[in-house]
């Protein structure tokens, strides 16, 4: 087997598993805690943000107490992700800023079991 298969194989392979990940998204439970020990690193082709460089007409921020939304309306065709090891594109939506009620309960998930302040997820 050459290098150029093997890499084609390893790579097919990782992309199988991160679709296999995508499509139990709805029954894996939250929070998650992300381990770093078990993490390993995967070869995709790399992610591409149509439209990301124009220019929104409009932005609407929301503050409900418990969360913040960030949402525009573009002057054309809205951005979206293409690529990587996702099947069509995936028009963005908004991005939604959380914390909690002090600095040690503010992200809902953690890293090593640290938790974080703030963060923030883009819908698409």
């Amino acid at each position: 087997m050459s290098l150029t298969t093997e890499a084609n194989d390893s790579y097919k392979q990782d992309g199988k598993l991160l679709q296999d990940l995508l499509d139990t998204e709805h029954a894996l439970e939250s929070p998650i805690d992300l381990d770093i020990a078990r993490m390993r690193v995967i070869e995709l082709d790399p992610l591409k943000w149509i439209g990301i460089d124009i220019a929104p007409r409009k932005l609407k921020l929301t503050n409900t107490g418990l969360t913040v939304i960030l949402s525009a309306k573009w002057p054309q065709a809205c951005p979206y992700l293409s690529g990587g090891p996702y099947e069509g594109n995936y028009v963005f939506a908004q991005i939604h800023f959380h914390w909690g009620e002090n600095e040690m309960k503010g992200s809902e998930h953690s890293v090593d079991g640290a938790r974080f302040e703030i963060y923030f997820k883009s819908s698409h």
